[in-house]
């Protein structure tokens, strides 16, 4: 009785966090003076604050420290692992929302805050893919660290390049926590995280501010971190399980990579070639949304419900995505040229 306590007490002391926050944001957007400015290529009117992230570590770093207080258990949370992983892309993303680094440098600088955390955190190494259409499983061997280095790498920026029009990331995040809490129910963290992008997605719907990469590096961390420990631990029992359930701005990571490569520019370059872009100048905001959130959740709940058919509902959500980029958009935008 006393630990239940204890929760609703931490989630109260949340709410009147988060409280704060929507009453004095303004004040916080002028001390921290980072905005997303409208260009060319961005179609906001106006300076948005790009404090999103700094709204979600404000809660992360809340619930991790009164937690130690009235001693509730927050599970992997408290491992140094997360901790260091976590505060450390928050801080990469919030100097690259100030000072724009260079792709080239925070690709570096990425590898070099997982490689240690990797080296000392063998739960979070993948040594073996096991696939659900298959008894034969790939054991990584040598490579298990570099692959697994590559698999972060990978969704973290996946999740960054998906963070292009408002509750867009906000809404993905709200599903990946549902579906970490049906994996893992009792952890009271991604209750309490759940609430804090909830409330991002009100003040993001309103244009009130962005989720920047403060936010989209460290939630991409966060995402990776809890699936591949979940997957090494077998509470997800396949891989493409997972790759389910990131599929969407994984695969437009892959086709947008191709398409700089093949004309000829930086990969990493910024563009509107991204499918909520597309999709945006057809339908307009409201049907862009309601397209991606399908095309993400449905996914997740046939492989819930149909969990030995995973490879089957892998090859329809690739031709539910090729069939908008390769046939609804092909006249309409130069996408392979």
């Amino acid at each position: 009785m006393i630990y239940q306590n204890n929760i609703f007490f931490l989630l109260f002391l949340q709410i009147l966090l988060n409280l704060i926050f929507y009453i004095k944001y303004k004040k916080i957007v002028k001390i921290i003076n980072i905005y997303d400015k409208p260009n060319d290529r961005k179609k906001h009117k106006f300076p948005v604050p790009l404090v999103g992230g700094i709204l979600i570590f404000l809660n992360i770093f809340f619930l991790i420290f009164f937690s130690k207080i009235i001693e509730i258990d927050l599970g992997l949370i408290n491992n140094w692992s997360f901790i260091f992983g976590y505060f450390s892309f928050f801080i990469l993303g919030l100097y690259d929302d100030k000072y724009n680094m260079k792709a080239g440098v925070k690709l570096i600088l990425s590898i070099l805050i997982l490689a240690p955390i990797l080296y000392l955190d063998k739960n979070l190494v993948v040594s073996v893919l096991k696939f659900s259409f298959t008894t034969s499983d790939i054991n990584l061997g040598m490579f298990d660290n570099l692959i697994t280095i590559l698999f972060f790498l990978l969704f973290i920026n996946a999740f960054n390049m998906f963070d292009g029009i408002n509750c867009q990331n906000g809404i993905y995040s709200v599903i990946l926590l549902f579906v970490l809490i049906l994996v893992k129910n009792n952890n009271i963290f991604f209750y309490g995280l759940l609430f804090s992008i909830l409330i991002f997605n009100y003040l993001n719907f309103r244009s009130k501010l962005f989720l920047g990469d403060s936010g989209s590096l460290s939630l991409g961390f966060l995402f990776s971190y809890f699936f591949i420990y979940y997957y090494n631990n077998n509470l997800i029992q396949f891989s493409d399980s997972i790759y389910l359930y990131m599929y969407l701005p994984g695969l437009d990571l892959l086709r947008l990579y191709i398409i700089r490569i093949k004309n000829k520019s930086n990969p990493f370059s910024p563009d509107r070639n991204h499918i909520h872009h597309y999709l945006l100048n057809i339908y307009g905001y409201n049907k862009t949304i309601l397209i991606i959130v399908s095309m993400i959740i449905f996914p997740i709940i046939l492989n819930f419900y149909f969990k030995n058919e995973t490879l089957l509902i892998n090859i329809l959500t690739l031709l539910f995505y090729l069939y908008f980029i390769v046939f609804k958009f092909r006249n309409n935008y130069s996408i392979f040229k």
